[in-house]
């Protein structure tokens, strides 16, 4: 499964804490019958903070995942790396929080839909010719108006 990363409400500094961890690429619940899966455990770093009755942890997590490119079809593996933020209500009586599952939630929302590879990428890249924009047809609906005497 997964080692659990759960924090002791106690322990939280003022200042906050760091906290780290992983989750194994089955945690997550994506296999390899699914168009994307993690091939690798993803590494979870948090800074745990408490203001009041709120514990803010700011998340990053690493890993790699496997899929296959939308347009040919190629097999692709990449890194994924993403941060956000979670926010949990916590009670007088808590002492501790397992923030586990909402990171596996937050990941799954996360991940591409639609995954290119390397060389459609390239080819999704703004071209850096000013000229290509400027060209005659582009439409331009106020061209017109600069001919228009005062």
């Amino acid at each position: 499964m997964s080692a659990a990363i759960v924090i002791k409400i106690s322990s939280i500094r003022p200042e906050g804490i760091d906290v780290s961890g992983q989750l194994s690429a089955e945690y997550i619940g994506l296999t390899k019958n699914d168009p994307l899966f993690f091939i690798s455990p993803l590494d979870v770093k948090l800074k745990v903070e408490r203001v009041d009755d709120t514990i803010l942890a700011k998340v990053n997590v690493r890993g790699e995942f496997q899929s296959f490119c939308y347009r040919t079809l190629a097999e692709v593996k990449r890194e994924w790396t993403e941060n956000f933020t979670l926010d949990f209500f916590v009670s007088d009586y808590a002492e501790e929080i397992e923030l586990d599952e909402s990171i596996r939630e937050e990941v799954i929302l996360r991940i591409p839909m639609r995954v290119l590879s390397d060389e459609e990428l390239a080819k999704e890249a703004p071209k850096s010719n000013n000229e290509d924009l400027e060209s005659e047809d582009t439409y331009q609906p106020f061209a017109g108006l600069k001919d228009i005497e005062q």
